[in-house]
């Protein structure tokens, strides 16, 4: 046991390659199979997490403005690439099918995982759960409870209203109490 590691530790969905955070410098640490280990720069958060694909972890670090900024890291190069500055709290990132999903500061924005060019945005303080057949579902806090929407990039469908809880397995899979 290293306390290098200490609950830092995520490992990428094809189980080839892991990060963790060095608590002595706070610095994100990185080892694949078949390459050495490489440290970046220090994370503004304990957990970074990756690409469903593998291929990209994406990591948030403070910037000047006193808020965060997201940051993408392509596993096999190293080339890191800033993709935007977050807003408020509450932020939800969400990779799935090559696409990476924002919410923040009252806004979603989908980009294009490998070109992170910007594909749909909406204004809507909601937490992103799931992308399937090019729409992506969504909840949204509405009084004192949640709703399921589906948005396909010009219209937005609820499907589900008065959610109290919400969870997901690893296959996509959502269960929803109501």
């Amino acid at each position: 046991y290293s306390t290098t590691f200490d609950n830092t530790l995520q490992i990428s969905p094809d189980k080839k390659s892991f990060s963790w955070i060095n608590l002595d410098n706070g610095k994100i640490n990185v080892k694949s199979s078949g390459s050495e280990a490489f440290e970046m720069e220090e994370a503004a958060s304990w957990y970074p997490f990756y690409s469903e694909d593998s291929k990209f972890l994406y990591y948030n670090t403070d910037n000047v403005k006193g808020g965060l900024t997201l940051h993408q890291c392509n596993i096999e190069t190293k080339a890191v690439q800033e993709i935007c500055s977050l807003e408020g709290s509450g932020n939800h990132y969400l990779s799935q099918n090559g696409l990476l999903v924002i919410g923040s500061g009252g806004q979603l924005t989908v980009y294009e995982e490998k070109t992170l060019s910007p594909k749909w945005s909406l204004k809507v303080n909601a937490a992103p759960m799931s992308i399937s057949q090019n729409k992506l579902y969504y909840t949204e806090e509405i009084d004192e409870s949640y709703r399921l929407c589906c948005w396909d990039g010009n219209q937005t469908e609820v499907l589900l209203d008065g959610i109290g809880y919400s969870y997901q397995l690893n296959n996509g899979t959502m269960y929803f109490l109501c």
